[in-house]
């Protein structure tokens, strides 16, 4: 995705996560909501990184959670295949360590 500084395709990301995030916490889309969203520099090429605190409302309690995204590249392909499923249950495993 190359974000870069470009602010529109970070909002336009956001509204995709919240979309994609919705149904998986079993929250309306408004009452879920990216706050402080933001590509980094320095990550590397072998993925977009984005970090941001998701923020939801849930059995009448507020829930803010720090999270870090990892997107499969549009821009500096470096792999021939990605495989971010794999990358996620790896990440989880090593979760605590």
């Amino acid at each position: 995705m190359g974000f870069g500084d470009d602010e529109k395709d970070l909002d336009e990301t956001a509204a995709q996560m919240i979309a994609w995030l919705a149904p998986k916490l079993s929250v309306p889309l408004g009452d879920i909501r990216i706050e402080n969203l933001e590509a980094p520099l320095g990550t590397g090429f072998s993925s977009d990184t984005l970090l941001f605190e998701l923020v939801y409302m849930k059995d009448g309690a507020e829930h803010r959670e720090g999270l870090v995204a990892r997107l499969e590249p549009e821009e500096y392909i470096v792999f021939p295949t990605y495989d971010i499923a794999l990358q996620c249950n790896v990440l989880q495993k090593l979760e605590g360590t």
